[in-house]
């Protein structure tokens, strides 16, 4: 870390700030601009559709589980996912405030991307001044909105990409100020983090070993760590005792973890398939099996003039289809299919249909700088 740690913030810098949000509410609200001039009157855009564009599978999915759960319904007891609960519980509450609507999905993500470009600039800012802190926001700003990574859809990763940074940029006050209490507060925000998908786990062990990094006393730094990990666990204990006071503790118990596990193994594993944690931190492995180029085994033709790490016929339809689909330099998941015996909880109308978890990586040589997850559609 560098010490520039500017007295007074340019002015200039902050209008540059200001001007970057404005132009980001617009850049994003062209999906659904249509519906503000249809309804005020507004025309905005150069080019705005007939009508603003649909939900995608996912947004549809969420924003049915966030409708069930503000009328009653309990994640995991009475409606079934394989993920942790964060991000129904802000469907849930975006809906409750908005309205059940696909304008309200369309608007949720903004305010949230708002406050990760300012937590971008204000990084950018204390590492390297207000020049970077300037381009890092601008930079954000256009890349959270990539349509080929569907950035424009109300997504878990953009609540994800929001608490991470947020328990970075407390880890780092939290140095410069000796607080512990900032730190107590970036372990919180990893912990909402994670509360939308597991794989923002992997930023524990980073921040960990920054802290113990620092020249400081080992008892010091030990109880940096300590202070950072009880916030991150009060955050964790919380969410699973509202979890069981609703009643719904075993069942999200078996869709978080024995059901991931069913997602992890539901095919057999390819001969050069990354390790069962690994699998299901990251949703699971690419269908074709291929791993890291650093990490891969080579792997032979194992009779019957089978390609090099398939699974012959054993492979699904799902999985044979999505290998001449995902990139290979992306670790992939899939979404399991929902449950269908009689009786059983109802699951999201999307849950039969198929994900893909991928690290925002251009290559698989630079893959463990990145522990965020970007989401592309089938």
């Amino acid at each position: 870390m560098t010490d520039i740690k500017p007295a007074r913030t340019p002015r200039w810098s902050l209008l540059v700030l200001a001007g970057l949000l404005i132009f980001d509410v617009w850049l994003r609200g062209h999906t659904f601009g249509p519906t503000l001039r249809d309804r005020f009157g507004l025309d905005l855009w150069p080019v705005s559709g007939a009508e603003a564009e649909p939900l995608d599978c996912d947004e549809a999915a969420y924003a049915y589980i966030g409708r069930r759960i503000d009328q009653g319904a309990v994640m995991y007891r009475d409606l079934t996912e394989n993920k942790p609960p964060g991000g129904y519980w802000l469907y849930a509450l975006a809906l409750a405030i908005g309205g059940s609507d696909e304008l309200t999905v369309r608007v949720m993500p903004i305010p949230i991307i708002l406050a990760t470009i300012t937590l971008v600039w204000w990084l950018g800012l204390r590492l390297r001044g207000p020049g970077a802190a300037c381009l890092a926001a601008f930079l954000y700003a256009v890349a959270s909105t990539d349509p080929y990574l569907y950035g424009n859809g109300a997504n878990f990763e953009h609540a994800i990409n929001l608490f991470a940074i947020a328990s970075v940029a407390a880890l780092i006050a939290a140095i410069d100020r000796g607080s512990r209490r900032l730190l107590f507060a970036s372990g919180v925000c990893l912990g909402i983090a994670c509360l939308f998908k597991q794989v923002v786990i992997l930023h524990g062990p980073v921040l960990a070993i920054g802290l113990l990094c620092q020249a400081r006393p080992f008892r010091d730094r030990l109880k940096d760590v300590i202070t950072l990990a009880a916030g991150f666990v009060l955050i964790w204990g919380s969410a699973a005792l509202i979890l069981v006071l609703q009643g719904a503790g075993t069942s999200a118990y078996e869709d978080i973890f024995q059901y991931g596990r069913a997602l992890a193994t539901d095919t057999p594993a390819e001969p050069n398939a990354p390790p069962f944690w690994m699998r299901w931190v990251t949703g699971n492995a690419d269908p074709s099996g291929h791993l890291p180029p650093r990490l891969e085994r080579p792997t032979t033709s194992s009779g019957g003039g089978r390609e090099p790490g398939r699974s012959g016929s054993r492979a699904s339809p799902r999985s044979s289809r999505w290998g001449s689909r995902v990139p290979r330099q992306w670790p992939g998941g899939w979404s399991r299919p929902g449950r269908s015996q009689p009786g059983s909880r109802s699951h999201s109308p999307a849950s039969s249909g198929s994900t893909i978890t991928c690290f925002p990586c251009p290559a698989w040589r630079s893959w463990w700088r990145f522990t965020s997850p970007i989401r592309c559609r089938e």
